[in-house]
């Protein structure tokens, strides 16, 4: 890996242009999820070495040297901080399947053969934050109790404020793409492990896009249509969900579907993705 990346750059330009020699993908897909996914593929194809730590396969692991199999959250110990500021301990609940193995033991593998010093529990890491991470003093893995232990951070001197510069990103204006897309992630799904879930799958079992009804009404969609949703980068194919949570000339796109990776929607420096629909 280089010293440091020069201003602009990322990790799939570094692979790109040869300034990255070998990756290593931990706990995500990044050619199913990330933007522009034809430029990420590309770029991981240009490493000289990958290795991938994952749960399942994915479009990633099939282009692995090396495929590290971890284990789920339920397999495993540790602690997580929320979006409260709540430290809280994981607890292992049922047995790892196969040669699978907590990451923070893969990691520590790999470290201990760079000859580095080596972790041998993650009450050791969680210690270890504690003692060097503002904030989480004394929240140490004997410490945090059921309820979990808030994290406190540093405060020095008052609240600076910050201006932003925003430009509204008007609707309706583009052309042949007329959408404006908002691809994010579902409230059910997260990644490949949620994908696997039979209850979670009840709730929402398949890829989608969401429309205004006036929108909806207009282009002559009905609910459950099964659409073609095309940008200048690519395209997926969709059943249709008329909602009026969705503002007119938005539509709402999923990213976490395998079958219609949203995220290939997306070209990589654009702020704003655009896209037209059609029935398929």
């Amino acid at each position: 890996f280089p010293a440091f990346s020069p201003p602009g750059s990322n990790i799939f330009d570094g692979l790109s242009n040869g300034t990255i020699k070998a990756l290593i993908v931990a706990g995500c897909d990044p050619i199913t999820y990330y933007p522009d996914g034809q430029y990420v593929r590309e770029a991981i194809q240009n490493a000289e070495f990958l290795v991938v730590s994952s749960s399942f396969p994915s479009e990633t692991s099939v282009l692995a040297n090396i495929t590290l199999p971890s284990c789920q959250i339920a397999e495993r110990e540790g602690t997580y901080t929320n979006n409260e500021g709540r430290v809280q301990l994981i607890r292992k609940a049922i047995d790892t399947v196969g040669q699978a193995r907590p990451e923070w033991e893969i990691f520590a593998d790999i470290g201990a053969r760079l000859g580095l010093d080596s972790y041998l529990s993650c009450e050791q890491i969680a210690n270890e934050i504690a003692d060097s991470v503002p904030g989480y003093q004394g929240l140490t893995h004997d410490n945090v109790s059921s309820d979990g232990g808030l994290v406190s951070y540093p405060r020095k001197g008052k609240a600076k404020s910050f201006q932003f510069n925003t430009k509204p990103v008007e609707t309706g204006e583009g052309g042949s793409y007329p959408f404006l897309a908002l691809i994010m992630n579902s409230l059910f799904h997260l990644g490949p492990a949620t994908r696997r879930s039979p209850a979670l799958n009840r709730l929402e079992p398949g890829a989608y896009v969401e429309m205004n009804p006036e929108d909806a009404e207009e282009g002559s969609f009905n609910e459950g249509d099964k659409v073609v949703v095309e940008s200048k980068q690519g395209s997926i194919l969709a059943s249709l969900k008329i909602k009026n949570r969705s503002p007119k000339g938005v539509v709402f796109i999923p990213i976490n579907f395998e079958s219609a990776p949203a995220g290939h929607l997306v070209y990589r420096n654009d702020p704003v993705t655009r896209v037209k629909i059609s029935k398929s």
